[in-house]
């Protein structure tokens, strides 16, 4: 009983300890912002393929997945970055206290949120197939609106993991690893009967 015990331990170390490097890696990665997409590909492909428990060498398993990968995530990652951009700007006006803003900055954070959702469903499809961009993102799309239990988890939890970060900005290195373990574990079993039916 104790053995099990101590195996236990040492494989729940071993995991939480491959995604804080893997979290790290992500962080590595994204630096140029537009590698951002393909770094969460990888992230994601690598969490929930389960290497986090079996691969020796992750760091190799995870820029492998990031090179595979790179450019087929390269236009979501581009229009999430213009969205981005567009609301700096915006929000901007506001905190400048210049008039015209295109929209309130409550509303600009409620579509940001759910483009963040959208998007872990998104490079979590391209972490599986090969397939256009119109197909990734209908495919996304369907799985967000088709798991809405699922999508609202995820919403909320990156609402609180947002929250976390504002109070106590030294977490926001170990969230991307938990929250991308947290995104596999609600996408992945939509997302495999999904690709089982297609």
């Amino acid at each position: 009983m104790k053995s099990l015990l101590e195996n236990k331990l040492y494989d729940w170390l071993t995991t939480a300890c491959q995604i804080i490097v893997l979290g790290f890696l992500f962080l590595f990665t994204s630096v140029p912002l537009i590698t951002s997409g393909a770094s969460l590909t990888a992230l994601y492909h690598c969490i929930s393929r389960g290497h986090t428990q079996t691969s020796a060498h992750i760091c190799r398993e995870y820029f492998s997945a990031f090179k595979s990968n790179f450019f087929q995530s390269l236009a979501p990652t581009i229009l999430f970055l213009c969205y981005g951009a567009t609301m700096a700007v915006d929000l901007s006006q506001v905190f400048t206290g210049k008039n015209g803003n295109l929209l309130p900055p409550f509303l600009w954070m409620v579509i940001c949120l759910v483009l963040w959702v959208l998007a872990n469903y998104i490079f979590a499809v391209i972490s599986h197939l090969r397939a256009s961009f119109p197909a990734v993102l209908l495919l996304s799309v369907r799985l967000m609106a088709g798991h809405i239990k699922e999508t609202f988890i995820l919403l909320f939890t990156m609402a609180g993991a947002c929250l976390i970060v504002f109070l106590v900005p030294g977490l926001f290195v170990l969230f991307p690893g938990i929250l991308c373990g947290i995104a596999s574990h609600l996408i992945e079993p939509g997302l495999k009967k999904a690709l089982a039916i297609d």
